[in-house]
């Protein structure tokens, strides 16, 4: 098995300003739900990555049957010939180099080259960036049911995730500096902040004894009035 590495324009379906994809030939069978890609890829220090299957002729994301756009997929085979059963990974970075490196990580993981064993240890220190803090961040976003997440280092800036995708890469909060300081789990209603008036729930990651990093969940679902409505002070709105 052997792949192939090619920039291709940056495209609606990923969030970084550069983009590059790999083909990986004869390789469905190994993609699951294609989160492994996207966290394999965010490992190695991307913002992302982006899975997507060749199945009787027509590129789509895994355990869909619908197809990728037309520009989406005119660009990507415009770089490769794409077979039946090859996986074709785009990965996504502010540079060019780093959008390549999450790309053919995720392919050689993909491809069982690579094995990433890397413990909470190693991911999250005291000065860890918004980068290596965004698979933990995205983890959690997926397991509390896309509620929208917050988490930062101890001594760096974080990020800020609503609907799957990084809307704040340089985020802070009054909740997460004071869990940070204190060292304990804060449940209560933002008095600042894009989140003002919604109750959060922050608590610590500790290692070693040392507080590391905060992790917040937003439970939006408080802020539900009568008509069904959220009522947020968000750059962007939720609806029903």
């Amino acid at each position: 098995m052997y792949m192939e590495a090619r920039p291709i324009p940056k495209s609606s379906l990923t969030i970084g300003e550069h983009d590059c994809a790999v083909k990986v030939p004869f390789a469905t069978k190994r993609v699951f739900y294609g989160c492994e890609e996207r966290d394999a890829a965010i490992m190695a220090g991307a913002l992302g990555a982006t899975t997507l299957i060749c199945i009787n002729g027509t590129l789509r994301f895994p355990g869909s049957d619908f197809p990728v756009a037309w520009d989406i997929d005119s660009a990507i085979r415009g770089q490769f010939k794409v077979k039946n059963e090859d996986v074709v990974i785009i990965g996504t970075a502010k540079t060019p180099e780093m959008a390549e490196r999450g790309a053919v990580t995720a392919a050689i993981s993909l491809m069982g080259g690579l094995p990433l064993r890397r413990s909470l240890g190693d991911m999250l220190r005291t000065d860890s960036t918004a980068n290596e803090v965004l698979s933990l961040a995205f983890a959690i976003h997926e397991l509390v049911g896309g509620l929208p997440v917050c988490a930062k280092s101890r001594d760096n800036l974080g990020i800020r995730i609503e609907n799957g995708a990084v809307v704040d890469n340089a985020y802070t909060g009054d909740i997460l500096e004071e869990v940070l300081r204190e060292n304990t789990t804060v449940r209560r209603v933002a008095e600042t902040g894009p989140y003002k008036g919604v109750r959060v729930i922050v608590t610590p990651v500790e290692i070693d004894g040392k507080v590391v990093a905060a992790i917040g969940v937003v439970d939006i679902r408080c802020a539900v009035g009568e008509d069904g409505y959220l009522r947020l002070d968000l750059d962007h709105s939720f609806s029903k």
